[in-house]
């Protein structure tokens, strides 16, 4: 009798815990379903120009750094949904400064198999930004095609390009505009890095040398001739056929642009109610600088988000509006989002309004002090040579910067909001401090 009370705890003890292991088998897997009960496909970010890091530590050698502010908004949401980071959630980053097809080929395509082993799945669903969406389109459009993305989301893409691309390929500027682009702080970083890396002093030698997926973003066929000269009050288009320097990459990707919904289903949104770059007016003026002239003058555009616009995006398909800048489409579109993902999603991510910034970049090794205590700046190590310190929405004030380091003479860089596009503060250090103004920052 005693023996049989001792079989019988212990199998009501074995069958207790079978039952709840069951129990949290079930609920994993309905943690895992979409509101029409299938199970959840890994979903990978590709996300755009400027947003990946050098980082050694990261699985494929790259990270976000501090464009994870943007993105974070995206996922985040996605966690919130249930996606779980590195098991069905993967950010596709990438070195943006190569050309979009050794990009696809060796970043995003082994990105698709560590997702789809990860899971034991066949296939994916890529959210891209910007760039991050041509990425895409390479490899799907391409011959080698697996037949491995399920949905491609594109926020933002200028499958047509970009007119601010312009500035950048052919005279190595930033694009004048009238609301604030974040991406501004990331070129006029980026551009004074590896201009002191490769000594090379003008900014369009950089561009066109280190940074030639640029050339990949300007506008193609589709978007239309894009540059005019004005004279005697007449508006001459010069056709991109004639331009002298010219998107033959994306020329020919948007040939086969309608493969892309017989081979995955597409998704566009796209940001509004922000002027866009649409068109440029340009010297009729020869300048060695600008092969097909300079910049004198823009017209805009409300249908765009401030870097793309609603007609790039779109090319030959529907494209869902959001009223939203280029780097917030991540969080403006989650809802949205979630429900291409079938899955019931109320919440509500934002990114934070940038209203001013700090950028301070330093060789590795100095060690930067600021005398007031408030001040937190993010950093990141960039190509193990430089320090890059950052800071958004700092107090008006002055700020006054201690360095100490062996070498009696380095190059600092130093970025604030009023700066405006194109112009940052070099200093060519011989003391221990320097002061930055409050009226500077603002």
């Amino acid at each position: 009798m005693h023996c049989g009370e001792v079989y019988g705890y212990i199998t009501i003890t074995k069958c207790t815990v079978i039952l709840l292991m069951l129990c949290i088998i079930h609920k994993r897997q309905k943690s895992q379903q979409n509101l029409w009960g299938g199970l959840m496909k890994p979903v990978i970010i590709v996300p755009g120009l400027y947003a990946s890091i050098p980082n050694p530590l990261a699985k494929n050698g790259y990270s976000l750094g501090f464009s994870e502010r943007f993105y974070g908004p995206l996922i985040d949401g996605l966690t919130s949904m249930g996606y779980v980071m590195d098991k069905d959630l993967f950010v596709a980053c990438y070195p943006w400064w190569e050309n979009i097809r050794f990009i696809s080929s060796k970043f995003l395509v082994p990105m698709i198999d560590t997702a789809k082993n990860a899971c034991k799945c066949d296939d994916v669903i890529l959210i891209c930004h910007s760039m991050g969406g041509l990425v895409a389109r390479d490899y799907i459009q391409d011959n080698g095609y697996r037949n491995d993305v399920d949905k491609l989301i594109m926020l933002g893409t200028p499958n047509a390009g970009s007119a601010n691309a312009y500035y950048a390929w052919e005279g190595g500027d930033l694009a004048p505009t009238p609301d604030f682009d974040p991406l501004n702080i990331f070129y006029k970083a980026f551009v004074w890095m590896i201009s002191r890396q490769h000594l090379l002093p003008h900014p369009k030698d950089v561009i066109r040398n280190h940074i030639k997926s640029i050339k990949e973003l300007m506008p193609v066929r589709e978007y239309g001739n894009y540059i005019f000269t004005y004279k005697n009050g007449e508006i001459d288009f010069i056709p991109i056929r004639e331009m002298k320097e010219k998107n033959d990459y994306l020329a020919e990707l948007n040939k086969r642009f309608d493969i892309l919904e017989e081979r995955c289903r597409l998704y566009l949104f796209g940001g509004t109610g922000h002027y866009t770059n649409e068109y440029i007016q340009v010297s009729s003026k020869k300048d060695k600088c600008w092969e097909d002239g300079k910049p004198e003058g823009v017209v805009r555009n409300l249908e765009g988000d401030g870097t793309v616009l609603l007609k790039s995006l779109r090319v030959k398909s529907n494209a869902i509006e959001v009223k939203s800048l280029h780097t917030d489409l991540m969080g403006k579109a989650l809802e949205q989002i979630s429900k291409i993902l079938n899955i019931n999603y109320k919440g509500h991510f934002e990114t934070e309004k940038i209203d001013n910034y700090l950028s301070i970049i330093v060789p590795k090794g100095v060690d930067l002090y600021e005398d007031v205590e408030d001040l937190k700046f993010s950093k990141v190590t960039i190509y193990d040579r430089f320090d890059w310190y950052l800071m958004f929405n700092v107090k008006k004030r002055d700020y006054r910067f201690r360095i100490r380091e062996n070498l009696p003479v380095s190059d600092i860089f130093i970025d604030t909001m009023k700066n405006g596009v194109n112009v940052y503060k070099e200093y060519r250090r011989t003391t221990s401090e320097f002061v930055i103004k409050g009226e500077d920052i603002n």
